[in-house]
């Protein structure tokens, strides 16, 4: 049974969930370094998946931004002379 004001429990429940979520990212960001993308993928929840990504490309973009020239997207020229 819960007893106590309502903001000091909620409180409790706040830390708490923030303590899993912390230990949470940190599993997933551990696992980016040592799994294979497609494992890393299923076995950790979205949106951490997506934090733990931008966490890694952030403190160093420089690379990525330069690394390749940009590229427009062409049609196949088999797939001109086709109708739909």
């Amino acid at each position: 049974m819960i007893d106590g004001p309502v903001e000091g429990w909620l409180l409790e429940v706040e830390v708490m969930m923030r303590v899993s979520m912390r230990k949470l990212l940190n599993a997933t960001l551990l696992g980016l370094k040592g799994a294979k993308r497609e494992k890393w993928v299923s076995d950790f929840p979205g949106q951490l998946l997506i934090t733990a990504g931008q966490m890694v490309w952030t403190p160093n973009p420089k690379p990525y931004a330069i690394s390749s020239k940009p590229k427009t997207l062409k049609p196949e020229p088999s797939t001109l002379n086709q109708k739909p």
